[in-house]
């Protein structure tokens, strides 16, 4: 088993970041931004006329209609911000996350929620930009495919397994007959601008057209139809008395696939009017927070809705959720860093804080920290709008009754970029009081403590009962409040239940294929780690030639491996000879890699390196070297995981799995319900991006080459920062079928693409541009090649749940369930497959949606549940089902090793084997 340097070790690697990846053991989900960029010396503003830094630094717009200025910084830095403004990456998943979702967002009224607009996200317009102007630039021509027709559902419902009845976190929703949404143009004579005045006038017409509506200047919407098509009302202004004539017109009546985007706002008002805090799409309570004085936290539950129209109507999607928060502040924080580092303290400070996000607690705001400036304090002052002046301190005072006890602390600089930076908007920068800041999320080493870890599961994974009765406090809360039933009967919305009912299907279990003809029937928990170890493997290598690098202070843990790898690899069929020991003076970055260079050589299969202790830069150098620079195969784990002689032989077998794959051999396989005389090629796509954005993105390409799927071909592709879209997906994919032509003799019949990190919003990007290319690359092979081809989308972020409803109880459905009808999507082909049973908490299904499937394909849904299901079984870091297929984890794998560590592809002599696992 591998992991990152030292990352842990054999068995952390495997036991722990593997298994944290199977699916349903619910994580809390920490308020944190990624990564530790470079930061910007600026500041400021905050909400109602909040501090907004020194005067005389520059002048911005604010993100509100006040018509007021607001400095922007202090210093080069900022100027030299203003200046050049970054473009926001592109993250994964999000890229035209709010193109087709209709224009009713700009005109539904909400200034009854509360939020502080600093909390809005920025960049959205750039990031759209950034990726039509890469589009409109490239030679692929979109194909004639457009986005899935609005008019009839589709149905695509498989029949095999054994049927049970289950339980979904869903929600119908009723829309009462004479209810709707009905658009209408506003037109006034004389023509007003001011949009305030325009609503103003069309409220003194509300005994014609009611008090319930949303009106953005010019269009309006109602949820009843006027009598009349047409109506021509006079109205008065109020500036100056004048007569006014109001035009209103029916223009159409929209369809609930139109409204969709319009009832996830009502929803959000709802929570709103629950007294839950908004933190980004999800909305946290703070009256209901459940304390963890033992480690200064405190968790928020909430909950995250979504209204869609799906094959059985319209449902509200609901689920509950969690964020954790630290009592301690950030002033506490920076205590510590002068209390252990008093010579660089600054230094520690920056490195733990930087990056990361805060709440602010008197106004539940959360914001990441993108810079310290130590020279302005609290005491500083800053122009307020209206010209006057005043200082941090006074402001806390006089807005929110806080008094600020140390005057002379760092300011923190959050740097918020305006959601339309090409209207020519500039930046805002908010400058934060660190007393007043709580760190949000949990650290690295926080991460690390399993007691920790424990404590907080119990209160972040709610077990299926614990979720239902979440729900149903949902519905109790929404009942009983008057606001939200008036929000839901304005709009013509109810609903009863707190869960849908419904039959789900669950797939025979398999049987795993190893060695010598053996077969072992995968245990109800769809795993099967002891015969992993225990039976022969399918293709076992022969490790003659092979060599362990190690300092001193690992001889002992030295020891111990080569004698389990001797007793451990007889019974799994792998013949081993004695390995060259190589014993390095110090365990410096250097060391290791003059070792590397001098034994790396022809004929060595693989080294095996020994870390004494933890360090990212040494395992980046040493894979660096062995992935690209002198290509061969590399075992890396920590000495001191073999320091407990009870977990020692179990974790050398894993370390013993993991080089037989990398050397090239294979370990268990799964019966494929395909013809032998039918070329199959499964792959997997997956992009990387570092956290704090400092790299290119990595994109990786994984394909089987054997009818079994126990052998694999892997490509990588370099791109822009933050880049989820793949652009050079033809090489990567023509490189994968001209190996498939030479292991096999021909082409592949049938591809099956499982294309993992793609959100709903850029469902329409992805199939028109590398589906595009793929389609392309067919070309290129041969004018008649024409392979029947579908790419199906993984979705792994999903707040579906599916509860087996065992009597009056909730349980967790059984690996191989199957739902693949009612809450599924209206226009796409899609199911919900449970690939493993959780221990903890509720586990959490995949989403599969087929987004493209050729004329002369057309996979029934059985072949793709029954294949998909399989393909969860042959994942080689893990004895039992993963959560996504395996070439999609490989995928992941694979790009997270390039660009976490080696930023270059890997040489092409690894191509064919699993050199990343």
């Amino acid at each position: 088993m591998t992991g990152r340097g030292g990352r842990g070790a054999a068995l952390e690697s495997l036991l722990q970041a593997e298994a944290a990846r199977r699916p349903g053991e619910d994580e809390p989900q920490p308020i944190r931004s990624g990564g530790r960029g470079a930061a910007i010396f600026a500041h400021v503003q905050s909400q109602d006329a909040a501090p907004i830094g020194r005067s005389g630094r520059g002048m911005v717009l604010p993100d509100s209609s006040e018509e007021q200025l607001r400095p922007i910084g202090r210093g080069a830095a900022s100027r030299a911000l203003q200046e050049n403004l970054p473009t926001a990456p592109i993250g994964r998943g999000a890229i035209l996350q709010n193109v087709g979702r209709g224009a009713l967002l700009s005109q539904i009224d909400t200034s009854s929620v509360v939020s502080d607009p600093s909390s809005l996200k920025s960049g959205t317009i750039s990031e759209i930009t950034a990726v039509t102007s890469a589009l409109a630039e490239t030679a692929i021509t979109s194909s004639s495919r457009s986005s899935p027709s609005s008019a009839e559902p589709v149905f695509y419902k498989g029949s095999e397994g054994t049927t049970i009845q289950a339980v979904v976190n869903y929600l119908k929703l009723d829309i009462i007959d004479e209810k709707g949404i009905y658009e209408y143009e506003v037109r006034y004579n004389p023509p007003i601008d001011h949009r305030g005045l325009k609503s103003k006038l069309l409220r003194q017409l509300e005994s014609t057209i009611g008090n319930v509506k949303n009106f953005d200047g010019t269009v309006l919407y109602l949820p009843i139809k006027l009598q009349e098509p047409v109506y021509t009302l006079p109205c008065t202004n109020p500036n100056d008395e004048s007569k006014v004539m109001c035009t209103i017109k029916f223009k159409k009546t929209h369809r609930i696939s139109e409204c969709i985007h319009f009832y996830n706002v009502l929803f959000n008002k709802i929570l709103n009017k629950l007294g839950l805090v908004q933190f980004g799409r999800k909305y946290f309570s703070p009256a209901m927070k459940k304390p963890l004085p033992k480690y200064q936290m405190e968790v928020w539950p909430g909950y995250v809705t979504a209204v869609d129209e799906y094959e059985g109507g319209l449902y509200l999607n609901i689920d509950v959720s969690h964020r954790v928060l630290r009592t301690s502040t950030v002033y506490d924080v920076m205590r510590n860093c002068i209390q252990n580092s008093p010579g660089n303290w600054k230094d520690q400070f920056t490195k733990e804080i930087l990056g990361f996000s805060v709440i602010t607690r008197y106004n539940n705001s959360v914001y990441k920290v993108d810079d310290i400036d130590f020279d302005l304090t609290p005491a500083h002052k800053f122009p307020r709008h209206d010209g006057t002046e005043i200082s941090y301190c006074e402001y806390y005072k006089q807005q929110y009754e806080i008094t600020i006890r140390d005057v002379n602390q760092p300011m923190l600089i959050h740097r918020k970029r305006k959601r339309d930076i090409q209207a020519g908007n500039a930046e805002q920068l908010i400058c934060l009081v660190p007393e007043l800041c709580c760190e949000t999320g949990l650290s690295d080493s926080q991460r690390s403590n399993f007691t920790l870890m424990k404590d907080l599961g119990n209160v972040t994974k709610p077990t299926p009962e614990m979720r239902l009765s979440s729900y149903e406090q949902y519905v109790r809360s929404v009942k009983s409040n008057p606001e939200a039933i008036k929000i839901l009967k304005d709009w013509g919305l109810s609903f009863t239940s707190a869960s849908t009912d419904l039959q789900t299907r669950v797939i025979a279990p398999e049987k795993i294929l190893f060695g010598k003809g053996i077969e072992e029937p995968a245990n109800p928990n769809a795993d099967w780690n002891r015969a992993a170890t225990s039976k022969p493997l399918l293709c076992p290598m022969k490790m003659e030639n092979w060599a362990i690098i190690y300092t001193r202070k690992d001889e002992g843990p030295v020891r111990t491996f080569e004698e389990h790898m001797f007793k451990s690899t007889k019974q799994m069929g792998i013949f081993i000879n004695k390995p060259a020991m190589y014993l390095l003076p110090n365990d410096s970055a250097q060391e290791y890699l003059k070792k590397l260079r001098e034994i790396i050589r022809n004929g060595l299969q693989i080294v095996v390196i020994v870390f004494p202790s933890l360090r990212e830069d040494k395992y980046a150098a040493v894979k660096k070297l062995c992935c690209s620079d002198q290509a061969i195969a590399s075992q890396v784990f920590l000495g001191k995981t073999l320091s407990k002689p009870d977990k020692a032989r179990s974790i050398v077998q894993k370390i013993a799995l993991q080089m037989n794959c990398k050397m090239g051999g294979s370990l268990w396989a799964v019966h494929i319900p395909v013809p032998p005389s039918v070329k199959l090629m499964v792959c997997g796509m997956d992009t990387y991006h570092e956290g704090a954005q400092k790299s290119n993105s990595v994109s990786a390409f994984v394909a089987s080459m054997n009818e079994s799927f126990t052998r694999w071909y892997s490509k990588v592709a370099l791109q822009n920062k933050g880049q989820e879209i793949i652009d050079e997906l033809k090489l990567m994919f023509s490189s994968c079928l001209k190996q498939f032509h030479r292991v096999n003799g021909k082409f592949p019949d049938r591809i099956i693409i499982y294309r993992d990190g793609v959100g709903d919003g850029a469902m329409k990007l992805i199939r028109d541009y590398e589906i595009a290319q793929i389609e392309s690359v067919f070309r290129v092979i041969a004018p008649d090649y024409n392979p029947k081809f579908t790419f199906i989308v993984v979705q792994k972020r999903i707040n579906t749940r599916i509860f087996l409803r065992r009597g009056r109880q909730l349980e967790n459905p059984p690996p191989g369930t199957i739902l693949d009808h009612s809450v599924t999507r209206k226009h796409y082909k899609d199911f919900f497959l449970v690939p493993q049973l959780v221990r903890q908490g509720t586990v959490s299904p995949t989403h599969y949606v087929i987004l493209y499937d050729s004329e002369n394909s057309l996979l029934k849904p059985d072949m793709a549940q029954k294949i998909t299901y399989k393909l969860c079984h042959l994942y080689y870091n893990w004895p039992g089902t993963i959560r996504v297929p395996a070439p999609c984890q490989y995928a992941h794998k694979l790009a997270y090793l390039i660009g976490q560590s080696v930023k270059r592809p890997h040489a092409e002599v690894l191509d064919d084997k699993l050199f990343y696992l």
